[in-house]
């Protein structure tokens, strides 16, 4: 990257370094280990029920949503950690990362050129900067927040590998089984998660790929859909 690239890059660079430097200092100041508000129930009382032997609450509704794949983090937190939440914040500030990753990924096959590649940058600075905002502080120092993070990068994630698995000759049917498995994940994230697998069947039309694996998409959809309510 030439002087002048570098110039340009240089300002929106920092700006990633101060958000997520603040954001890490913001999460140290607000960390407490006593559990805040839809914990109780959520977290405390859902544990207390799965050592009361009770099966169904890790699949049983919160609200209108069902978060097992949160209840996985929790169950390990209060089973393995005491309860103590830093290992919650931790996961927090670990899937945006991986976010911030994936949307990199995304902007390297599209922003491929060498002249593209100042604007690449530029973009992967300022995606970090807004996802580590310090205006989403509750997201990210809250440790019932993770199916938040979950539900937008778990079908982020299943489209990316689906686009993936269009284009790749020699890698095509790993890239369709991550996309699946993430579609299918997504169901356990929050409710908007079940939107996922059927979206990835309109996508996978677009794209007009092999009638097989449209039609295992749909298969998928619909049974997650079912199970789902």
């Amino acid at each position: 990257m030439n002087n002048i690239n570098k110039k340009l890059v240089a300002p929106f660079a920092v700006l990633a370094f101060v958000c997520i430097l603040l954001a890490i200092i913001g999460g140290f100041r607000a960390y407490s280990p006593v559990p805040f508000w839809d914990m109780w129930d959520g977290y405390i009382n859902f544990y207390a029920h799965v050592m009361d032997g009770d099966t169904s609450a890790w699949w049983a509704q919160h609200n209108e949503h069902r978060v097992f794949l949160a209840r996985l983090l929790f169950w390990f937190d209060l089973h393995f950690l005491d309860g103590r939440g830093w290992f919650l914040v931790c996961i927090n500030y670990l899937l945006v990362c991986i976010s911030c990753l994936v949307f990199y990924r995304i902007l390297h096959e599209k922003l491929n050129q060498p002249e593209e590649q100042t604007l690449r940058w530029i973009l992967t600075c300022m995606v970090w900067a807004l996802l580590f905002y310090w205006a989403q502080e509750e997201n990210l120092t809250w440790g019932f927040q993770s199916q938040f993070f979950l539900a937008q990068l778990l079908p982020l994630c299943g489209f990316f590998f689906l686009h993936q698995s269009h284009n790749s000759v020699k890698h095509g049917t790993r890239y369709f089984a991550c996309a699946a498995i993430c579609g299918v994940l997504a169901i356990g994230s929050m409710a908007n998660g079940v939107l996922a697998l059927p979206l990835m069947v309109l996508l996978a039309l677009f794209l007009r790929m092999k009638w097989h694996r449209i039609l295992l998409l749909l298969l998928l959809s619909a049974t997650c859909v079912s199970a789902f309510f």
